[in-house]
């Protein structure tokens, strides 16, 4: 549960679709889901159908990387790069609330996970912010993209900027529940 709840958060993360960080940090987290399903499945092995769920959004964080690091080169420019941007930032983002929704209801699903299952659903109604916020900076960031020069483009990029301050916040938020559910399940279940 270690790796899992480091790879639930920086999956969680969320730049500007142009910034290859952004696809870095996504990368490096759902290696660690990877390695944090390997951490559950001895216990609970109905955690193996999320990894084909966490190779999808792996795949298309990568997409996003290869897409952002040939913008920074210059190779890949204008509206190429624009759509690419919206496409594989999109899936990415989509994929991992896609996946983290799933697991938290498999996890709310699972009694014997913790002793005090309020854990879990603290975590998944602090979690629903932090997507409600992701979703709206997703948004207003394809707004930003594709809407010219004026007022609107200027309002979706003002809520692009609140929203991922926002989103910021119930990130941090979510990592806080998600340990805790962390720290009884390493209770419940000790490694010998």
């Amino acid at each position: 549960m270690n790796f899992f709840t480091v790879g639930f958060a920086l999956c969680a993360l969320k730049f500007s679709m142009d910034i290859p960080l952004t696809y870095i940090i996504k990368l490096i987290g759902a290696f660690f889901m990877l390695g944090g399903y390997k951490e559950i499945e001895p216990l609970f092995d109905s955690f193996i159908k999320y990894r084909t769920r966490t190779a999808a959004a792996a795949a298309a964080s990568s997409g996003g990387l290869v897409c952002s690091l040939l913008a920074a080169f210059g190779i890949l420019k204008g509206t190429a790069q624009n759509l690419l941007s919206i496409f594989f930032g999109s899936a990415a983002v989509v994929l991992i609330l896609f996946e983290q929704y799933g697991l938290i209801g498999h996890m709310l699903s699972i009694k014997e996970l913790v002793n005090d299952n309020s854990l879990t659903a603290s975590l998944q109604r602090t979690w629903r912010k932090a997507a409600f916020f992701t979703v709206l900076s997703l948004i207003a960031d394809i707004c930003y993209r594709l809407i010219p020069d004026g007022a609107v483009r200027t309002a979706a990029g003002t809520v692009q900027v609140i929203s991922l301050l926002l989103m910021y916040i119930y990130i941090i938020l979510t990592a806080s529940a998600i340990n805790r559910v962390r720290c009884d399940f390493n209770i419940t279940h000790p490694v010998i």
